[in-house]
């Protein structure tokens, strides 16, 4: 089974400056400035800089921890929690997570948005290290929260009907998983910029094939969603920046597993080329 892609592996879908505004605290001293924090990571990111990436974000968090901005302090454990699971360090992507739940209850923000958001990057942060039990529950918080916020075509819920299905493969509910798919892609194919993201749920969905049929029995079907996962990566309208870069970079392992040598070798170079103009 090749490894999943999630939309999360490239792009933190919460966003920290659209939080509520309940739950200020009245000690705060001042806020950090997070849209300007977010650019540079952003930068930092796109230029594979992930020493910078983290120096840049542990400041940020000491900074709204001695400002008292426990806003401000979320949004970087946020993003936080993306970048130690995307690198691979369990312990400080798990205190991240075990962090923003404290405040995102202290801030009274469980249901609500934000609240719903930091339940799905935290059931990311739980797939990614195979506690598939912690990812259900928080894939199902966020979903009765996000559901009941955000309108059917929210982008948000793309993202978390394509997480919350990986672990639904891992427990074989083959069919809720591919209802969950289904759902992601009507919404993403509708989104700008959203072609990227159906192409990750193609792949996902060619991996629930092979995972319930085995490789004979899905070889046609597999084939097929490698197709549609190609032409959604190769459409004119996507943008050629670091966003693009990673997805290739992530998909290539992908159809290299399942044999497409050459495609695999063109998204490096893709991705590459990409970095070369960021």
């Amino acid at each position: 089974m090749s490894d999943y892609l999630k939309r999360e592996d490239y792009e933190e879908i919460a966003c920290p400056l659209c939080m509520e505004k309940d739950g200020e605290d009245k000690n705060m001293k001042g806020m950090i400035p997070v849209g300007r924090i977010m650019e540079k990571l952003d930068d930092y990111l796109n230029h594979n800089e992930n020493d910078n990436a983290k120096r840049h974000l542990e400041y940020w968090l000491n900074e709204a921890d001695a400002l008292k901005d426990r806003r401000g302090a979320l949004a970087v454990l946020d993003e936080m929690m993306g970048f130690y699971r995307k690198n691979a360090d369990k312990e400080n992507a798990l205190k991240s997570v075990k962090r923003a739940f404290e405040l995102t209850k202290d801030l009274g923000l469980n249901d609500s948005i934000t609240g719903g958001m930091i339940y799905l990057n935290a059931g990311t942060v739980y797939k990614n290290f195979n506690d598939i039990k912690e990812a259900e529950n928080c894939y199902k918080k966020a979903k009765t929260v996000l559901e009941k916020y955000l309108n059917d075509g929210d982008t948000r819920l793309g993202g978390l009907y394509n997480n919350y299905a990986l672990v639904l493969v891992d427990k074989e509910e083959y069919d809720n998983a591919l209802k969950l798919y289904e759902k992601a892609i009507k919404i993403m194919e509708k989104a700008e910029n959203g072609l990227l993201d159906v192409a990750i749920t193609y792949l996902n969905m060619a991996d629930l094939y092979l995972s319930r049929f085995g490789p004979e029995k899905s070889e046609e079907k597999v084939n097929e969603l490698l197709d549609k996962a190609e032409k959604c990566i190769e459409d004119k309208k996507n943008n050629r920046n670091g966003y693009f870069a990673f997805v290739c970079s992530k998909c290539a392992d992908v159809f290299d597993y399942y044999g497409r040598f050459f495609y695999a070798g063109t998204l490096r170079k893709y991705a590459e080329e990409c970095y070369e103009r960021t």
